[in-house]
C-alpha cells in the first residue's frame, strides 16, 4: 500500500514543474513522518502510548501554568506601580484643593 502511494508520488514528479518539487519533498517529508509514526505505533503496546500522551499533556498545562502565573506575577507588579503612582497623584490634588479652599 505505502509503495503503490510511493510509486504515485514518483508520477507526479516527472509530470510537474520543477517550481513544485519543494511542495513534493514537504510532502514526501511529511509522509516519513507519518511511516515513522505508524512503525511507532505499531511496536508500542497501547498502555504506553496513553502513557505518553498523558505525560505530553501533563508538559502543556505545566508550562502554561507557569507562563499565565508569570504573565499575572507581571500585571500585578504593572498595576502594583500604576497604582502608587495614582494614589499619589490623587493625595496631591487632594492637598492642592485644601490649599485652594484656604
Amino acid at each position: 500500500m505505502m509503495m503503490m502511494m510511493m510509486n504515485d508520488d514518483d508520477d507526479d514528479d516527472d509530470d510537474d514543474d520543477d517550481d513544485d518539487d519543494d511542495v513534493e519533498d514537504d510532502d514526501d517529508d511529511i509522509m516519513m513522518m507519518m511511516m515513522m509514526l505508524k512503525m511507532m505505533m505499531m511496536t508500542m503496546d497501547d498502555n504506553i502510548m496513553i502513557m505518553m500522551m498523558m505525560m505530553m499533556m501533563m508538559m502543556m498545562m505545566m508550562m502554561m501554568m507557569m507562563l499565565m502565573t508569570m504573565l499575572k506575577m507581571m500585571m500585578m507588579m504593572m498595576t502594583m506601580d500604576d497604582d502608587a503612582e495614582d494614589d499619589d497623584d490623587d493625595d496631591d490634588d487632594a492637598e492642592d484643593d485644601d490649599d485652594d479652599d484656604g
